[in-house]
C-alpha cells in the first residue's frame, strides 16, 4: 500500500468485485470514514452484472461517518464473540482493531464476492481526492444513525 499519510493516521483499501475495482474505504485515524466508488471500475463491473452495494447507492457521492459503515462492519466479528481472540489470532492480530480485521481478513464472506485489499494506489484516484471534496465546506464526519452522505463538489 503506498502511503499517503507519513504518520499513518491514513490508510485506504481498495474495493473490489471480482476483479473490478468498485471503490475505496478510507480510514482516518481519529476522524471517520469515508467511501467513494471508482467510476471506470464501477462502470465496468455494472456492464459484467455488478449491483450497487447496500447503502451507497449514488455513485457520484463521498460518503462520511464517524464509524465503520455497516455495510463493511458486517464483514467484521463481534468484539463480544466468545471465539474472537481465535479469530484474531488466526490473522495474527493482537488486539481487535475493525479496519485491522478488514485488511487481514479482505473482508471476505461466502455470501458475495467483495474483498478490501490493500493494493490501493493513488495515482489511479488520479485527481480525485475525495477526502478533500467531502471535508470541503467544513464538512466531517460526525456519528450518524444511518450513511450520512456528504455531496461530492466537482
Amino acid at each position: 500500500m503506498e502511503n499517503l499519510d507519513p504518520n499513518g493516521d491514513i490508510r485506504v483499501l481498495t474495493v473490489k468485485w471480482k476483479d473490478f475495482i468498485i471503490g475505496y474505504l478510507m480510514q482516518e485515524k481519529g476522524t471517520g470514514y469515508y467511501f467513494k466508488y471508482d467510476a471506470e471500475g464501477l462502470k465496468e463491473a455494472r456492464r459484467n452484472g455488478y449491483s450497487y452495494l447496500v447503502g451507497f447507492k449514488d455513485s457520484r457521492k463521498v460518503y462520511a461517518s464517524k464509524e465503520l459503515f455497516p455495510t463493511f462492519k458486517s464483514r467484521v466479528p463481534s468484539r463480544q464473540r466468545r471465539d474472537i481472540s481465535d479469530k484474531l489470532n488466526f490473522f495474527g492480530m493482537k488486539e481487535y482493531d475493525e479496519f485491522d480485521y478488514l485488511v487481514a481478513s479482505k473482508g471476505a464472506l461466502h455470501t458475495d464476492l467483495i474483498t478490501l485489499e490493500e493494493d490501493f494506489n493513488p495515482r489511479r484516484m488520479g485527481n480525485k481526492d475525495f477526502r478533500r471534496r467531502a471535508l470541503q465546506n467544513g464538512k466531517k464526519p460526525r456519528k450518524v444513525d444511518s450513511l450520512k452522505e456528504v455531496n461530492e463538489r466537482e
